[in-house]
């Protein structure tokens, strides 16, 4: 167990979960069957030998803790065993017995090395949700407890982490069993008055203008102690919930009173105000982090404070900044805000994604047990209004949210993809909003990233497949603008490809994959909007960047895992119609530009390049057989490589699954077959010896010693599909290329001669 949960400190272990899932369904098979087991007498008896999953972790528990006891050599991994015994406790703080608690306390001290402070840290997490189960009469193992504690408090960490540790579990020791509310009420005190005193000389020299003179390391320097000051002060704040026990306990004076001696008022609106100056001043980055890091701790207990507008004005103020270390610290903070209102939310809620009909077996087991709350049958409103702050926030930030995602720093995006997730789980965001990103993200390098975002997107799919199955050519845009920051990222020099690996692989695969699921007129559709993104419009302006989009398109569209012969049929035939309609327009305006209107039909159209001058201009000419056309404008020339990357498709698949134009001609797009829908061999009509339209739904095949991907030959007959053109000479090259294309290939020299035929037949 120790190995599976990792040395991640940040996030939780799977396995954890693991055993809560399995607990869960033996409470559930346990309140189903209690009543038939009381009712046999034999059946009572042979459940009493059998130990249940509870009872078999706690003996893992009491074992592992008997073990470092025992353990005078030093031979064993004592942060292997207490990690172990963590995962164990948070799974059930039940697991651990006073007796056995009080065997690890002597574990707990000031950390003087590396792996002293992983044992600390990991003991005051046992403690913390130990302590909370333990019974009224472990006052001894308590007051040791919180004795242990008080050093640590006295000589704080540096460290954030470790600090909220003991913060934590020293709170919850007092107000779970000690309550020594005075103890804990002072040092809160001393921290908070400290640390105002401080924030007003630091607002009175910044008004005298005298606030660089503090700003040095100097030897009275008030802003040394503010970091642990800041730590202190919202963490007791967040922990010990003053302002709860100054209702709760009213009786006592001596508590109520020692709180009001702080303030009268709300204790977290004034350390709150308290921070915001401290923040606002910008005394140094290491203070304004420690600042904006002891926001973050109250945001998690009080939601509303995220809500008002000091600090909606800072998140904005860091967004709006190129510090990129100041909104990875948000962003974490905003991770961290999100967790804790999805743990909020109860184990129920937590666990339920993870089983199947959970909470039909939980209503189950609550009506057996006849567990009804009535706080869930009246008018409870005190959560309602910390109830809708996550999805308030993530639906303002949802903009910084997504182009976190797609940065190219690797904390950011990490974060950023977690957010999405969790932005995605709890439906705080439209779907079709953050899709698009999710399907980017399918096609990072990254392994873990791309596992996490196909994961979520699946999610989408499983709940909003007619919606999603709206958009496609967004989310190709969007993976194009992560393709392209990757690339550019990790080498200058590479090429945005729309497939990855060898064999190549689609960056479209897990996207298209998800839509195999559903129905083929999907399929079709989605086939039919990333061919149309090939197309062009003659006479509009295209860039660069427009013709590298649609071959990553084409790219990608190559090296999908086609089904069924249809699929690339459908992609052949909307490059046909393409071709035939814009393709030829781009033609025909290029011919226009050559001198007396010599066109690809004509025996004299030039075959090879002009010539030039030293300077790569145009060099004059004097006659009909040496006559130059001048240059066509850089845009058409763009759109005819536009149309010359769909050309190159088009051969590509052709050549790739043996596609003839015979089968072609027996293809129609967008007729509905039955057949379609699976997979059927090749079947031919015996009376008319052609072929059936089953052909359409067979496996396709695809032919070994094919190219697997388009432009895997570096585009040698379409050359400026990777280099940009620059020079009057280069822009006429392309010309005479496309047109040289086009004049090879009979499909489309056939449909403009029928065309032809038809205008001469109706003049």
């Amino acid at each position: 167990m120790a190995i599976t949960g990792g040395e991640n400190r940040d996030r939780a272990p799977p396995v954890d979960e693991v055993l809560r899932i399995v607990l869960a369904r033996h409470r559930d098979k346990t309140s189903t069957t209690t009543a038939a087991v009381a009712a046999t007498a034999t059946s009572t008896a042979t459940n009493a030998s059998t130990t249940t999953p509870l009872e078999r972790l706690r003996d893992i528990t009491e074992s592992l803790i008997d073990g470092l006891l025992e353990d005078e050599e030093g031979s064993r991994n004592i942060v292997a065993c207490v990690k172990t015994v963590h995962v164990l406790v948070s799974v059930d703080a039940s697991l651990l017995s006073t007796s056995k608690a009080t065997i690890l306390l002597p574990f707990l001290k000031s950390a003087t090395s590396p792996q002293e402070q992983i044992v600390s840290d990991y003991l005051l997490k046992i403690f913390r949700s130990a302590v909370t189960t333990m019974p009224k009469t472990s006052t001894k193992f308590a007051k040791d407890l919180q004795s242990a504690l008080m050093p640590m408090l006295n000589k704080p960490s540096s460290s954030a982490t470790t600090l909220q540790e003991v913060v934590a579990c020293y709170c919850a020791v007092v107000r779970g069993q000690t309550h020594d509310f005075g103890a804990m009420i002072n040092v809160f005190r001393v921290s908070v008055e400290r640390l105002l005193a401080t924030v007003k000389i630091l607002m009175a020299m910044a008004a005298g203008g005298g606030a660089a003179a503090v700003v040095g390391p100097t030897k009275g320097d008030p802003t040394k102690a503010l970091p642990i000051l800041c730590f202190l002060s919202s963490l007791f704040c967040e922990h010990a919930n003053l302002d709860q026990l100054r209702i709760q306990y009213p009786r006592k004076s001596e508590t109520k009173a020692q709180i009001n001696q702080i303030t009268p008022k709300s204790i977290s609106e004034h350390v709150y105000g308290i921070l915001v100056k401290l923040h606002q001043l910008q005394i140094s980055p290491v203070v304004s982090a420690a600042a904006l890091s002891s926001l973050g701790f109250l945001f998690r207990a009080y939601p509303t404070l995220m809500l008002l507008p000091p600090s909606t004005s800072i998140m904005d103020a860091i967004f709006a900044s190129p510090a990129q270390q100041t909104q990875l610290q948000l962003l974490k903070i905003m991770q961290d805000f999100l967790g804790s209102q999805a743990r909020a939310g109860g184990p129920t809620t937590a666990a339920a994604p993870l089983l199947v009909g959970a909470s039909k077996r939980a209503a189950a087991a609550a009506k057996a047990h006849g567990a009804v709350k009535i706080e869930e049958l009246v008018g409870n409103v005190d959560g309602f209004a910390d109830s809708g702050v996550a999805s308030a926030i993530s639906q303002r930030y949802i903009d910084q949210i997504l182009a976190s995602t797609l940065s190219t720093n690797g904390a950011i995006q990490r974060v950023g993809v977690e957010l999405l997730t969790a932005v995605a789980h709890s439906g705080f965001s439209h779907p079709l909003t953050i899709a698009p990103h999710l399907v980017a993200l399918t096609t990072s390098p990254d392994a873990q990233t791309l596992s996490q975002a196909h994961a979520t997107l699946s999610l989408l799919y499983q709940k909003h497949a007619s919606l999603l199955s709206t958009r496609f050519l967004e989310p190709a845009k969007v993976a194009f603008t992560f393709s392209r920051s990757n690339a550019r990222g990790a080498n200058q020099s590479q090429r945005i490809t729309g497939y990855r690996g060898d064999p190549p692989v689609s960056h479209f695969g897990r996207w298209y994959g998800l839509l195999q699921k559903e129905k083929r007129v999907v399929q079709l559709d989605f086939l039919k909007t990333l061919t149309r993104a090939l197309e062009v419009e003659p006479g509009a302006s295209c860039s660069d960047d427009d013709v590298a989009f649609v071959r990553y398109i084409a790219e990608a569209l190559s090296t999908l895992d086609y089904k069924r012969y249809e699929e690339p049929l459908s992609v052949i035939a909307h490059l046909n119609s393409a071709l035939a309609v814009s393709g030829l327009q781009v033609l025909h305006l290029l011919e226009a530009d050559l001198d007396e209107g010599a066109g690809w039909l004509d025996d004299e159209a030039p075959s090879s390049m002009p010539p030039e001058g030293t300077d790569g201009q145009q060099l004059p000419a004097t006659s009909k057989g040496d006559r130059i056309a001048p240059a066509p404008s850089p845009d058409l020339a763009r759109q005819s490589v536009r149309c010359g990357i769909a050309l190159l498709l088009r051969d590509h698949l052709k050549t790739l699954y043996s596609i003839t134009d015979a089968k072609l001609s027996k293809y129609a797009p967008g007729k509905k077959s039955a057949l379609g829908d699976r997979v059927r061999d090749l079947i031919f009509c015996v009376w008319g010896r052609k072929m059936c339209s089953c052909f359409f739904a067979q496996a396709v095949n695809r032919r070994a010693e094919a190219p697997l991907a388009l432009g895997s030959d570096e585009y040698a007959r379409m050359p400026f599909a990777l280099t940009p053109m620059s020079t009057p000479a280069e822009l006429i090259q392309q010309r005479h290329e496309y047109i040289r294309m086009i004049q090879e290939d009979e499909t489309i020299t056939t449909l403009d001669e029928s065309e032809m035929e038809g205008e001469d037949m109706n003049p």
